[in-house]
């Protein structure tokens, strides 16, 4: 496989090109996603959104009632929107969000500090979860999530 080494400055300083007509490697850019074009170049996208564990939520466990703590550490937390609702990846465990008001209700699963990030995937219509040694599913003769761990 050949490839072409090119430095693309003109377009983070100038954006995409003015018109079709441009020679080649001109270093601007034809199109561009996530980005738009100002006076000084192009921007990058800023998403306006809030994050989760950024103080206003306090969440509860459905079960104790106790308060649970999410730590922002990279790459955690993780949201997870599925078809069931929306799962929380945490360093500290998974997290299923049971009512979203400023008072979250969660239920745990999985419970313990994970060092890999979560993935998810459907089985049967459900979410299952995955974390290193840790896997998460639904098991439809118990009507229940099962926790397995290696």
């Amino acid at each position: 496989m050949k490839t072409y080494r090119t430095i693309i400055r003109e377009g983070f300083a100038k954006g995409i090109r003015p018109t079709n007509v441009v020679r080649r490697n001109s270093g601007l850019f034809t199109s561009c996603k996530n980005a738009r074009v100002t006076k000084e170049g192009l921007e990058g996208y800023l998403p306006d959104t809030y994050s989760i564990v950024d103080g206003t939520y306090t969440f509860l466990d459905s079960v104790t009632g106790s308060a649970v703590t999410i730590a922002k550490r990279w790459p955690f937390p993780q949201l997870f929107l599925t078809d069931v609702g929306i799962f929380i990846g945490a360093a500290e465990g998974l997290y299923f969000i049971q009512q979203t008001t400023p008072t979250i209700v969660v239920f745990s699963y999985a419970t313990g500090a994970v060092t890999w990030p979560w993935t998810c995937a459907a089985i049967m219509q459900k979410p299952a979860f995955t974390s290193g040694d840790v896997l998460v599913y639904f098991d439809d003769l118990s009507a229940a999530y099962v926790v397995v761990k290696a």
